[in-house]
């Protein structure tokens, strides 16, 4: 099964990221932590090699910068991942140089 994303963003007032775009911009740029809402945008029928899939795209998104919410929102995804997979999360230390 595929999902793909399409590269449709949400407005301005609804794109969150907007207010990171100059540290996004930077080399050592950090990963951001969002949370956000995905709507699906359409859906493909191939005929020819028999697939379908749908589209989805970013309806909002926002940053999740402070330490609180960063923690919570850490824990929701752990917590998301356990429930889809049946695995633990890997807890994967911040490697400094990349």
């Amino acid at each position: 099964m595929t999902v793909q994303f399409s590269g449709q963003r949400p407005g301005a007032e609804l794109n969150g990221l907007e207010d990171l775009h100059d540290d996004l911009m930077k080399a050592d740029a950090e990963d951001v932590l969002v949370v956000g809402i995905v709507r699906r945008a359409k859906r493909v029928l191939n005929d020819e090699k028999d697939e379908q899939y749908p589209v989805v795209r970013f309806a909002r998104v926002e940053p999740v910068l402070d330490d609180a919410g960063r923690k919570t929102v850490q824990q929701l995804l752990d917590q998301a991942y356990r429930a889809r997979t049946g695995n633990e999360a890997l807890d994967l230390p911040e490697v400094e140089g990349e």
